[in-house]
């Protein structure tokens, strides 16, 4: 009785099938030995601190140095912003004559400021990953020592290439949790620390209102993450993996395949598995697509609440500190009605200055924020100063750096505590790799040390 067709084409699967698997390949057939050379992390970790089971006295002093140049180059973001706000503050209120006097000494600070981000930034990568490579040659020799005294039962129970995949994937995986990410880690918390002291200090409100809303940010966050590494994005690539090795069965096989008429049945398998990566990359690409709308349209909702409430922390303040020193009688008296009066010569100027404002309680507010003391080389110094609103307190000996108590906000307070804590917050996001880097490198440290001990 002759075989019909189906006959031959699952006798062609299983013949091919069976000449994969004594080729060596894996039950996916895939001929590659590299998932069975890979690193079985079957110990327990090892404690974070026993990776530096290899570091000398200089080592110790590298690592030091170059993580607190990691701390130095964290804070340098934060600080950068304070100057920033500086500048917006001082550009919003600053008059013609003075523009290179007092931008001069916030653009030398800022000048200053990279210098030092590019010599602490440049010395922590260069001083912690030149410590982690002295440790990785140390352990690598120790390595190839252990391994050679081994006795031939210790061979008999590790599979092939095993010590040579130690050797380099197992030593780099410990080497990369000692150089970049480690410093990476130090940077973040101290710029995420700074950032938050900075935001809190100048305004406390806006920053646990900023707070509030970063679970918000992180969720948005965590999903973009999962839509693009887990879930669909996986199964698209097992999927893929799957038609490689029905590929690599019929090539390995090709002979015995063709002469039993089985390219069909393969030409199926292949086409269902792409199939079936398509139909994933497709669900991906949509759950990526709304995970990213929905993460920026939380940033930029983060962004209009937090604006919003600073413009309203600056009108609040700026009403407040008016109530408790209200401006003294003729003082936007521009038109002149009243011209018996100390503050008559302070109207003219006001005048000039507060012109486009449109309510009463604005052009208080401008002529109590003149900077009555130095208004510039062409004007006559006013005395005396009205010392209202917000302005109270800053013409004192002091120049009002620590006697001005009326809370008053302004442009330059709500930019500098709202990019500080965003900084800080961007920072956060940036440790989620590193821990990762420092798990994988502690389980293949434990591998390592099993043999290292024997």
């Amino acid at each position: 009785m002759a075989a019909s067709p189906k006959d031959d084409e699952e006798r062609a699967e299983n013949i091919a099938s069976d000449a994969s698997a004594d080729d060596g390949s894996d039950e996916n057939g895939s001929s590659s030995p590299s998932d069975d050379d890979k690193v079985k992390h079957t110990e327990p970790a090892v404690p974070f601190s026993a990776l530096f089971r290899f570091m000398d006295g200089l080592d110790a002093a590298m690592i030091s140095l170059g993580l607190l140049m990691a701390c130095v180059a964290g804070a340098s973001q934060p600080l950068l912003i304070v100057v920033f706000g500086d500048l917006t503050g001082a550009a919003a209120n600053i008059a013609t004559s003075q523009v290179q006097e007092i931008m001069r000494p916030l653009v030398l600070r800022m000048v200053w400021l990279s210098v030092g981000a590019l010599a602490s930034w440049g010395l922590a990568f260069w001083l912690v990953p030149l410590s982690a490579d002295r440790q990785l040659h140390k352990m690598r020799k120790a390595f190839h020592s252990a391994v050679l005294r081994q006795d031939l039962a210790f061979f008999d129970s590790r599979r092939p290439g095993e010590m040579t995949v130690l050797l380099t994937e197992g030593c780099n995986d410990v080497r990369n949790a000692l150089a970049n990410k480690l410093v990476e880690v130090v940077q973040a918390v101290a710029q995420l620390a700074l950032g938050i002291v900075i935001a809190f200090v100048y305004s406390w409100e806006l920053s646990l209102v900023m707070i509030a809303l970063m679970p918000l940010m992180g969720l948005a966050m965590k999903f973009a993450i999962e839509a693009g590494t887990v879930g669909d994005a996986a199964l698209g690539k097992e999927e893929y993996k799957e038609a490689g090795s029905v590929a690599t069965e019929a090539v390995a096989s090709v002979r015995t395949v063709a002469s039993l008429g089985g390219e069909p049945s393969i030409v199926e398998r292949f086409s269902a598995r792409l199939a079936n990566a398509q139909r994933a990359a497709i669900r991906q690409g949509t759950k990526l697509a709304l995970s990213t709308s929905l993460l920026f349209a939380v940033m930029f909702f983060q962004y209009g609440a937090g604006f919003w409430y600073g413009g309203f922390l600056i009108a609040d303040s700026r009403e407040r500190a008016l109530r408790a020193h209200p401006a003294p009688f003729g003082l936007t008296d521009v038109r002149g009605d009243h011209l018996n009066h100390s503050f008559a010569p302070h109207a003219a100027v006001v005048g000039a200055l507060c012109n486009d404002t449109e309510t009463a309680y604005g052009m208080e507010s401008c002529a109590c924020d003149i900077p009555w003391g130095s208004l510039g080389d062409d004007a006559v110094y006013l005395d005396p100063a009205p010392d209202c609103g917000c302005g109270h307190g800053k013409h004192s000996a002091l120049g009002g750096v620590f006697s001005d108590g009326t809370g008053c906000k302004d442009v330059a307070t709500i930019i500098t505590a709202f990019f500080a804590l965003l900084i800080g917050g961007f920072a956060l996001g940036q440790v989620g790799p590193s821990f990762a880097a420092f798990s994988k490198g502690r389980l293949s440290a434990a591998v390592i040390f099993k043999v290292l001990d024997r």
